[in-house]
């Protein structure tokens, strides 16, 4: 969600504002990103571990605790932007930045908690609390900063809103859950605390890897190209589709209990099957769409920030092509193993390749070189864990992927991607309301390209589809034979 509100602000400021002074609102976007990643990951993880064990005094008390902690580290990190927003200046070679940080940094004293309280929802089965929750205050952030940038307002007055909306949310929320227990008494204990503290530490550090791995591209333009225009442009094309995430997770979270059940059995035909079967339904989705927006990302581009972001559409393309790393996650293999250390050594990885790679491609072809690094660092990751993977589980390297319909549906999704490329060769448009009828003719022609084919060969089987919607394959379930 954090991702998609980004997306939807940037969108809009990106027609607002003058490339420069957008050019440093994105360094906050950017921030926002970045300590969502950095903090999901630990004291809120600690949550779903913590409450289910402790009695309801000592659940008010961690939550308390945890609501404390964060708050505490959302000060250190709105202390540490406050005082350097001037060397951020510097480095981002916006004269605009300092002043915005200065005004930012109260949000993370806010945020920062409420990212707790979600997680004490969800440890309380209150999904539809939570759900409705992230949903409805990502809209609503997304008005109270366009608004006053629309009205005529400065972007530190937007920021200004920003950090007054956070700031309602958590004395909201703080109300909220005060009736998720079945107590009023709370219990401090010393043994909870540091207990919480050592769980959520290694978590944090893991996080803290990560963002910065995944931000490689993003902070090495800043050191190098001190041009907030440049990371503008960067910053509008150089992110992958929220969807591909939300499509992988949801296919291998499905069948997550089996998976884990046949690798710590050793059955390793079995959780291959899975495995296999997974990435091939996840493949057959995320291959068309590659090509379709990979054909279309000029229009896309025009769509979602207007014509002043052209050159944003070399980046959008280059980070397409890291949807086949997100085809299978690595981490339903190393987890149930407890092999943690192969997922954290991959970050590390892609962390190092990542500013190396920024750092000595930046100086040769700038924003593309940026892009380029970033591609190959992730792609390092995947081949670390690819075969440290094959290793734990006794197989060749290439096993790992089913390749050869991989092949198969890559060829289908080119053939769809050509088709759709003639619509767009053919119908040159300027005017957005045509530009929005030319994709949604080319998403049909593209998607029923690709439909038509694969079900004519073969390869798409519509009975097979429809009970794996279900996932009740063969080797799906505890209580298939074998």
């Amino acid at each position: 969600m954090a991702l998609l509100a980004s997306i939807a602000i940037a969108s809009a400021l990106s027609r607002l504002l003058d490339k420069a002074e957008y050019g440093a609102f994105c360094q906050i976007l950017m921030l926002f990103t970045m300590s969502s990643i950095i903090v999901r990951s630990g004291l809120p993880q600690s949550v779903y571990y913590f409450l289910p064990r402790l009695d309801e005094p000592q659940k008010r008390g961690l939550i308390l605790q945890s609501v404390m902690l964060m708050a505490g580290f959302g000060f250190l990190v709105g202390l540490v932007l406050y005082l350097g927003s001037n060397l951020l200046g510097v480095y981002s070679g916006s004269e605009l930045l300092p002043c915005m940080l200065r005004n930012y940094a109260l949000y993370p004293v806010f945020i920062l908690p409420i990212m707790v309280i979600e997680s004490v929802f969800m440890s309380f089965n209150r999904i539809y609390t939570e759900f409705s929750f992230n949903v409805i205050s990502k809209i609503i952030v997304f008005f109270v900063v366009v608004t006053p940038i629309y009205l005529g307002y400065s972007t530190v007055i937007a920021i200004r809103c920003w950090v007054i909306y956070a700031a309602l949310q958590f004395f909201v929320l703080l109300i909220i859950v005060n009736g998720v227990t079945n107590t009023k008494k709370i219990e401090l204990t010393r043994t909870n605390f540091i207990s919480q503290f050592k769980y959520s530490v290694p978590l944090s550090l893991a996080a803290i890897i990560g963002a910065f791995a995944a931000y490689a591209d993003k902070l090495s333009i800043n050191i190098l190209n001190a041009d907030p225009e440049l990371f503008a442009s960067y910053f509008n094309g150089a992110f992958e589709l929220p969807l591909v995430g939300v499509i992988g997770g949801a296919v291998t979270m499905t069948m997550l209990p089996s998976m884990t059940e046949y690798v710590k059995e050793n059955r390793i035909d079995k959780f291959l099957s899975l495995w296999h079967r997974s990435q091939i339904k996840v493949a057959f989705i995320l291959f068309p769409m590659w090509l379709f927006f990979f054909v279309f990302a000029k229009e896309i581009i025009l769509v979602l920030f207007s014509d002043k972001y052209e050159s944003s559409v070399v980046y959008f393309q280059i980070f397409l092509c890291l949807i086949p790393a997100r085809l299978c996650v690595f981490s339903r293999i190393t987890v149930p193993l407890n092999r943690n250390w192969i997922y954290t050594g991959g970050h590390l990885i892609q962390l190092i390749v990542g500013y190396v790679a920024c750092f000595i491609l930046i100086r040769r072809f700038g924003g593309i070189g940026a892009a380029i690094g970033m591609l190959i660092s992730i792609y390092a990751n995947v081949l670390f864990l690819a075969y440290n993977c094959s290793k734990l589980l006794n197989i060749r390297f290439y096993e790992i992927w089913p390749l050869r319909l991989f092949l198969v549906y890559f060829i289908y999704a080119v053939i769809s991607g050509c088709a759709g490329w003639i619509v767009c060769v053919k119908f040159p448009v300027s005017n957005i309301y045509w530009i929005l009828l030319k994709l949604l003719i080319g998403s049909f022609i593209c998607g029923g390209m690709y439909l038509i084919t694969t079900w004519i060969t073969g390869v798409f089987n519509w009975r097979e589809w429809t009970g794996a919607l279900n996932f009740r394959f063969n080797g799906s379930s505890n209580k298939t034979k074998g």
